[in-house]
C-alpha cells in the first residue's frame, strides 16, 4: 500500500469535513432558551453583571479623548497609454492649485474625488500608516502614503504627494496618482458625551485582559510542534498509581492512561489532595504556556472551571477554510468556561470575538458569512447597554488604552438589526452624523455603521429609511451628503 497517498487522502478527508457546516446543529447548537448559552450559564453571567454594577457606576468617565489626526484630501488619478505624464510631474514641482491642474490636464483624468479623508493610523504600530476613504466607500490603508517622506510633518497644507507607475510589460498605461491636501492635520477633542462611549467600552472590557495566553496555534492545515512544550504529569501519575495500588510502574510525564482518567473521575472528585495536585499541575503548564487536553477535561469534570479556562486559553484554533466552525466553537467554549468561572472580562472578549467574527483562517470566502449569526441577543439578555456599547466600539480615538477593543463595523451593524433598542440606535446615530462637534472621521464611521444596519434591516423598512435620509439630505454635512447621494436600494445579503 502507498502510505503517502493514504495519508494525503485522509488529510483531504479531514479538511473537507472541517469545511462543511454541520446541518444538524447549524453554526452553534441553541438551547431551549434560544441562546447559545444554557440557562445555568446565563444565570452565572447575570450574577456577574449584577455584582459588577457598582464598578460600572463608579467608572471614571471623565477622560478626554482626542481624534486621530486627519485631513481632507483631493485625490486625482491621471492615466494614458501614450502620454508618459512627465509634464504633469514637472507641474507638481511648482505646487500648482488643484483645480488648475485638474482643468489643464482634464483629458488625462481617470478619476477625481474631493470628498475623501486621510487618517493617521492607530497607536502601537512600528511605523506610521494611513487610512484613506469616505463614509460611503469606507476607509482602507493607502500604501502610496505609508510611509512617505515629508508626509509625517505637522504642516501639509497646499502640498502635493504623488505616486508614478510607468508603462511596463503587464501595464498598458502610464499612471500618476496625486493627492492634494487643502488643510493641515487636525486633532480635536472628542466631545465628552461621545468620549464617555469610548470609556464605557473600557469599563466593560478590561484592557489588561487577553483571551489567549499564548500565540500557539492548533488545527487548520497544521498543528504547531510540541517538541519543546512543557510536559510533567509525574505527580498526578504517581498519586493515581498509589490510589489504584499500581506498583512497579515508572511515572509517565506526558500522558495519563484511560484507566487512570476513568478512576480519577469516578473515585477522586472529593479528594482534596488530588484536586490540589491537579490545580498545581495546570498552573505549571500555564506558566510554561502549554496546553494539555487531559488536564483540561479533568478540570471540567471536577468543576475547576477556572483551571479548565486557563488550559483552553493556552492554544488558538486556526480555521482551515471559511466554513470551518472550530475557531468559533473554541471561542464559545472559552466564553462558557469564563461564565462558569465568573470571569467576566474573558467572557465578554470571547463573546465579542464571536460577534465580530475575529478569528484566524487560512481563507475566508464571503459565501460562508450567512452561516454566522450576530449573537447580540445573549448580551441583551444580560441587560447591558447595547446601543452605547456598539457605538463605543465604533468610535476611534488617538489616546485609547492599550488593548482597547474595537468592533468590526459591518458585523455590529448587522447585529443591531436584532436589537430591542433599534429606534434608540437610529436616533443616536443620525444625531451623531449631524453633530459638527464630532470629528469628520468618527462621523464617517457612524455613517458606515448606520448604512450597514440599513443593508441588513430588511428590504421594505431599509428602503424607507434610506429615502428618509435623502429627504433630510441638507441637514447632513457635505461629506456625508455625497455618500447619501450614492446610496442605492437595499442590497441582498
Amino acid at each position: 500500500m502507498n502510505y503517502t497517498l493514504l495519508a494525503a487522502a485522509l488529510l483531504v478527508s479531514v479538511l473537507s469535513a472541517n469545511c462543511q457546516p454541520s446541518l444538524s446543529r447549524g453554526e452553534f447548537a441553541t438551547n431551549n432558551n434560544g441562546l447559545m448559552y444554557s440557562d445555568a450559564d446565563m444565570t452565572s453571567l447575570r450574577f456577574i453583571v449584577d455584582s459588577l454594577n457598582l464598578r460600572f457606576k463608579t467608572c471614571d468617565l471623565s477622560k478626554t479623548f482626542y481624534s486621530n489626526a486627519q485631513t481632507r484630501v483631493y485625490h486625482i488619478v491621471f492615466s494614458s497609454e501614450k502620454d508618459n505624464l512627465k509634464d504633469i510631474i514637472k507641474e507638481l514641482s511648482g505646487n500648482p492649485g488643484f483645480e488648475y491642474l485638474a482643468n489643464k490636464y482634464a483629458s488625462l483624468v481617470k478619476s477625481k474625488d474631493t470628498n475623501e479623508l486621510v487618517v493617521r493610523g492607530f497607536k502601537n504600530t512600528e511605523e506610521p500608516y494611513y487610512l484613506q476613504g469616505s463614509p460611503g466607500e469606507g476607509y482602507e490603508t493607502t500604501y502610496e502614503l505609508s510611509p512617505k517622506e515629508g508626509f509625517t510633518g505637522k504642516h501639509i497644507k497646499n502640498s502635493w504627494f504623488y505616486d508614478y507607475s510607468p508603462k511596463e510589460k503587464y501595464s498598458r498605461s502610464y499612471r500618476l496618482s496625486c493627492r492634494f491636501f487643502p488643510e493641515d492635520w487636525q486633532v480635536v477633542a472628542i466631545p465628552a458625551k461621545y468620549g464617555q462611549l469610548i470609556q464605557y467600552v473600557d469599563c466593560m472590557i478590561d484592557t489588561s485582559a487577553y483571551v489567549f495566553l499564548t500565540d500557539k496555534f492548533s488545527g487548520g492545515w497544521f498543528s504547531e510542534e510540541e517538541k519543546s512544550g512543557y510536559h510533567n504529569l509525574r505527580d498526578i501519575d504517581a498519586y493515581l498509581n498509589k490510589k489504584m495500588t499500581v506498583t512497579n510502574k515508572t511515572g509517565d510525564s506526558k500522558q495519563l492512561s484511560e484507566a487512570q482518567l476513568s478512576y480519577a473521575v469516578k473515585e477522586l472528585k472529593t479528594d482534596e489532595q488530588f484536586r490540589s495536585i491537579l490545580s498545581q499541575t495546570i498552573d505549571d503548564y500555564v506558566k510554561n504556556k502549554t496546553s494539555n487536553y487531559q488536564l483540561e477535561s479533568l478540570a471540567n469534570e471536577f468543576g475547576l472551571y477556572d483551571k479548565a479556562l486557563l488550559m483552553k486559553r493556552c492554544y488558538r484554533i486556526m480555521g482551515s477554510c471559511s466554513q470551518d466552525t472550530r475557531p468559533r466553537e473554541h471561542a464559545k467554549d472559552i466564553a462558557i468556561l469564563a461564565a462558569q468561572a465568573h470571569s467576566w472580562d474573558i467572557f465578554l472578549r470571547a463573546h465579542l470575538d464571536i460577534m465580530n467574527d475575529r478569528f484566524e483562517r487560512v481563507s475566508d470566502g464571503s459565501y460562508a458569512y450567512g452561516q454566522r449569526k450576530t449573537y447580540l441577543k445573549e448580551l441583551e439578555e444580560l441587560n447591558l447597554n447595547i446601543v452605547d456599547l456598539m457605538l463605543g466600539l465604533t468610535l476611534r480615538a488617538e489616546n485609547v488604552a492599550d488593548n482597547h477593543y474595537y468592533g468590526t463595523i459591518w458585523r455590529m451593524g448587522w447585529a443591531l438589526t436584532e436589537s430591542k433598542e433599534k429606534n434608540l440606535f437610529e436616533e443616536k446615530a443620525v444625531a451623531m452624523m449631524k453633530d459638527a462637534s464630532l470629528d469628520t472621521f468618527n462621523r464617517g464611521l457612524i455613517f458606515l455603521l448606520y448604512n450597514t444596519y440599513l443593508n441588513y434591516l430588511g428590504e421594505k423598512e431599509g428602503k424607507q429609511k434610506r429615502e428618509t435620509l435623502k429627504e433630510q439630505l441638507n441637514s447632513f454635512p457635505d461629506f456625508i451628503q455625497s455618500s447619501i447621494k450614492k446610496i442605492s436600494d437595499i442590497r441582498n445579503h
